[in-house]
């Protein structure tokens, strides 16, 4: 989510110091993995949108989750998050 921040903080200096206005409206994904043992992990996701009325990014309904359990089947999918270029 720092990546998707910065962008958007980005887009909106960039657009500031042109004196235009920056029309955005970002939606952010979100998804971590955590080793709970050496041979499991868990997730945690999440998605969050810009609201206009409230001036604040909000999740989104019916979106992201949590791993009901840690599981041997989440280790791998793990290991891809962490080293996502490696």
């Amino acid at each position: 989510m720092a990546a998707q921040h910065g962008r958007t903080c980005a887009y909106a200096i960039c657009h500031s110091l042109l004196n235009q206005k920056a029309a955005i409206t970002p939606v952010y994904a979100n998804t971590c993995f955590s080793f709970v043992a050496e041979s499991h992990a868990m997730h945690v996701a999440s998605v969050h949108h810009y609201s206009e009325a409230n001036k604040t990014m909000e999740p989104v309904k019916v979106t992201g989750g949590v791993s009901a359990a840690p599981s041997q089947e989440e280790v791998p999918l793990a290991f891809a998050w962490q080293m996502p270029f490696g």
